[in-house]
């Protein structure tokens, strides 16, 4: 019962969003926009989902960044023009460079992973799936090298992409009070990840991203040790600011429904969470 409403709802959101594009209700269609999608798991067997997506939306005159020029050119201040798109991936899941090799073959797109430490130190099976249910509420059949290693992220920064922190242990960051402990996850995971890859590490990803799992003490602290903090708050980024808001981008999603996302069609819905955050950072 509980899986057919929550099906009824979303057809009913998927409709309404999809209208609100196709009404051009808002103004936002000829602003300049600087939109990130945040992906998460991507398994195989859906990366042609995710392909139509993107191949959709660059077809409509959406461009889709250079991640380490997008982080230059937003750490000094500059103007992003038209349609913009930067690709994000998190968590840390093998399934995720699988697809980003697909999308720089196809399209040659280059995308930033946000991995939390932990994880991708893991070899053990049954460590992976303890993560995987309780840090990732992810249910998989098979859980054997279900993870990013250190030699994946190497090959993908020489392949022209972007790794970022996510903590180490992928914790929510509201429910720490020590700030030892939080320091650590923040801090403690870019100085981990500069270690082993040889890397600076400029961006920083919140676990979870929403109000709910950020508290001042969190922003605070990446805030001084990152270049670019990212959210999971939907909303355009042109605006010149260290935080930055993200579009999550799923499997079930049709084209005209990521268009109308990316667009900024429901980005009213979190004009309060944009205005938290912010506030939250200064």
């Amino acid at each position: 019962m509980t899986n057919l409403l929550n099906n009824i709802r979303f057809f009913f959101k998927k409709n309404i969003i999809e209208a609100l594009n196709l009404g051009k209700f808002l103004s936002s269609h000829n602003s300049d926009m600087l939109r990130i999608i945040m992906f998460h798991d991507t398994p195989k067997n859906e990366h042609f989902i995710y392909e139509r997506q993107i191949k959709y939306l660059i077809s409509t005159g959406w461009k889709i960044l250079d991640p380490r020029k997008f982080i230059k050119d937003k750490i000094n201040k500059k103007n992003f023009l038209g349609k913009n798109i930067v690709i994000t991936f998190d968590d840390g899941l093998k399934s995720n460079k699988e697809l980003a090799e697909r999308l720089k073959i196809k399209f040659g797109i280059k995308s930033i992973f946000f991995v939390p430490y932990l994880f991708i130190k893991m070899k053990k099976t049954n460590e992976i799936k303890k993560f995987c249910l309780d840090k990732l509420k992810i249910n998989k059949k098979k859980y054997y090298k279900l993870n990013l290693n250190l030699n994946d992220l190497k090959n993908l920064i020489n392949n022209g992409h972007v790794v970022g922190s996510h903590t180490i242990n992928h914790f929510n960051l509201k429910k720490i009070n020590n700030l030892k402990v939080l320091n650590n996850e923040i801090v403690g995971s870019k100085k981990l990840l500069t270690k082993s890859l040889k890397k600076k590490i400029h961006t920083f990803a919140f676990t979870y991203g929403t109000l709910k799992d950020i508290s001042q003490d969190s922003i605070n602290i990446s805030l001084k040790n990152y270049d670019l903090i990212f959210s999971g708050i939907r909303g355009n980024n042109i605006k010149n600011s260290k935080i930055l808001f993200r579009d999550e981008i799923n499997k079930s999603y049709s084209n005209l429904m990521c268009q109308s996302l990316l667009n900024g069609n429901i980005d009213f819905f979190y004009n309060s969470s944009r205005k938290k955050l912010l506030k939250m950072s200064k």
